[in-house]
């Protein structure tokens, strides 16, 4: 028994040694199989592959939508700056627009209380409850207890420019100290009132007759001077 199967041993030996088509069939399955093997594994590796491109891709558009957005918000701050300087450099330059033209005044008279008092006001030029401007021009009145300009019930007036105011009489200040002094009969500019308001700048006033003030502000009215020459000459008149 033993000698038969060194003889069957020594048979296939024999006819792969003898049969060399043999061992190459055998060793081309074996190559088809490791071919195989490879093969089973490359799908898994694409896969891999694949994920990890579009992670980058993704990855990649969120790095731009952050870049994106912080230039665009950095570029909407930088113009709401610009236009809030711009906005604020208006404002500094900016200034008030001075009409070209006198405005049209008349002559009249009002009655206004003041303090209780009932007080009859007249004026050679009436600003009565509206907006006036005078930028020019020589103003005058020689009527006793007559004002040059007279504002009343929240009129505006604003004298700004080359212009003279001048009021002279005949009317004697004895007697009269009250009506003079504080409800500003006979000066030259009478505010009276509440709302009522005057402003003056480089203009001339000179009063020249006694209890003439220059400017008189009562009842609640307002007055502003800024650069303006006066010169009052009379008893009892003031500036």
């Amino acid at each position: 028994m033993i000698m038969d199967k060194d003889i069957i041993l020594d048979e296939e030996k024999t006819n792969t040694e003898t049969n060399p088509a043999v061992g190459a069939v055998a060793n081309e399955e074996d190559k088809n199989e490791v071919a195989d093997k490879v093969n089973e594994k490359k799908p898994s590796s694409n896969k891999k592959l694949f994920a990890g491109i579009g992670s980058g891709l993704i990855l990649l558009v969120i790095i731009i939508s952050v870049v994106v957005t912080t230039v665009m918000m950095n570029q909407k701050k930088a113009e709401e700056n610009a236009s809030i300087i711009d906005d604020s450099s208006e404002e500094e330059g900016e200034e008030e627009e001075v009409p070209a033209e006198n405005t049209a005044l008349e002559a009249g008279s009002v009655t206004v209380e003041v303090g209780g008092r009932a007080i009859t006001y007249s004026g050679a030029y009436v600003v009565d409850g509206v907006k006036a401007t005078i930028v020019s021009g020589e103003y005058a009145s020689a009527v006793d207890n007559q004002a040059v300009f007279l504002v009343v019930n929240g009129g505006s007036l604003t004298i700004n420019g080359d212009v003279t105011i001048s009021k002279t009489g005949s009317e004697g200040f004895q007697g009269r100290g009250d009506e003079y002094s504080f409800y500003g009969l006979n000066s030259a500019v009478v505010v009276v009132g509440e709302g009522s308001s005057v402003t003056i700048k480089g203009a001339k006033i000179t009063t020249d007759v006694s209890g003439a003030n220059a400017v008189a502000a009562t009842g609640g009215g307002k007055a502003t001077i800024k650069n303006v020459e006066i010169a009052t000459s009379q008893d009892g008149s003031r500036g």
